[in-house]
Formats: C-alpha cells, sequence, structure tokens
C-alpha cells in the first residue's frame, strides 16, 4: 500500500505561493493595461513634436523667403524681372504651405493609425489577455484551496492519530 506524507506547514506555505501566483497574473493583467494607457500618451507627444518641428522648419523658410525678396526689393529694377521674382517669393510660400500642411496631415495620420493600434492592443489587453490571466488565477486560487484543504485534512488526521 502506498504512504501518503508530508509536511503540512510546507503543504501551507505551497497553498500561499499558488495564491501569489494567481494575484501576480492578475496583476499583469493590469500592467499591461497600463502599458497601453502609456503608448497613446506617448503618440500625442510624438504627434505635437513634429508638428512643432514642421511649423518651425515653414516658419524659418517662409522667412528666408521673405528676406530674399526684400534684397531684391532694395535694388534698383523694375518690369517683368521684379514680377517674375514678386510670382516666384508667393510661388515659394504657398508651396511651403502646402508642404507644411502635408506634413501636419501625416502627422495627424500617424497619430490615428498609432491611436488605432494602441486602442486594438488596449481591448485586446482587457478582453482577452484579462480573461486567461482571470483564469490562471482562478485555477492557482483552486490550486491554493485544495492544498490548504489537504493540509488541514492531514492535520486532523495527526489529531486523530495522536488521541487514538
Amino acid at each position: 500500500m502506498g504512504r501518503i506524507g508530508g509536511n503540512v506547514a510546507d503543504i501551507h506555505a505551497a497553498s500561499q505561493q499558488l495564491d501569489s501566483a494567481g494575484g501576480a497574473a492578475t496583476a499583469a493583467g493590469t500592467d499591461a493595461a497600463k502599458v497601453s494607457a502609456e503608448l497613446a500618451t506617448e503618440a500625442d507627444g510624438v504627434t505635437t513634436t513634429l508638428k512643432t518641428h514642421f511649423t518651425t522648419m515653414a516658419s524659418s523658410l517662409r522667412a528666408q523667403i521673405t528676406s530674399a525678396k526684400n534684397r531684391l526689393q532694395v535694388a534698383d529694377w523694375d518690369g517683368a524681372s521684379r514680377a517674375s521674382a514678386d510670382a516666384a517669393e508667393a510661388d515659394l510660400n504657398a508651396a511651403v504651405g502646402q508642404i507644411l500642411d502635408e506634413a501636419l496631415g501625416a502627422a495627424d495620420g500617424l497619430k490615428a493609425d498609432v491611436t488605432k493600434q494602441v486602442t486594438n492592443f488596449d481591448d485586446a489587453i482587457r478582453t482577452q489577455f484579462n480573461k486567461v490571466m482571470g483564469d490562471i488565477n482562478d485555477r492557482y486560487n483552486t490550486l491554493a484551496t485544495g492544498a490548504t484543504t489537504f493540509a488541514s485534512a492531514l492535520e486532523q488526521t495527526d489529531q486523530t492519530i495522536r488521541y487514538s
């Protein structure tokens, strides 16, 4: 016949470790949700940085265009060449404006794409990952309860044997 043995204190310790492992699984789901929230915040920061950089570059280009035009304006010249220079300045400013609008739109598009991916990631965490981690927690809790019940049964058996 087989023999059952064990140290009740060790079984209680194992029960507590199982319970802690289940809690760690639940905490992992919570931590993952925090990461997705931080990703969304970082996407906002990156977008703001890009848009600020693009706007600053466009302002600098416009200032250079204006400066070049002003240098030409002080020259004593007139006619078709001057009109062409004025038109070129207007065209350059329009091109800078168009490129800036496209760059700002691209930054907003990037933010929208990243936000969509973060949202999908967050949804997956909040539904699938948390469900799996919750199931793992429940199973560890069941194991912990079983180990505690087993330890209690051993203690009762020891008490019965001592007083018999």
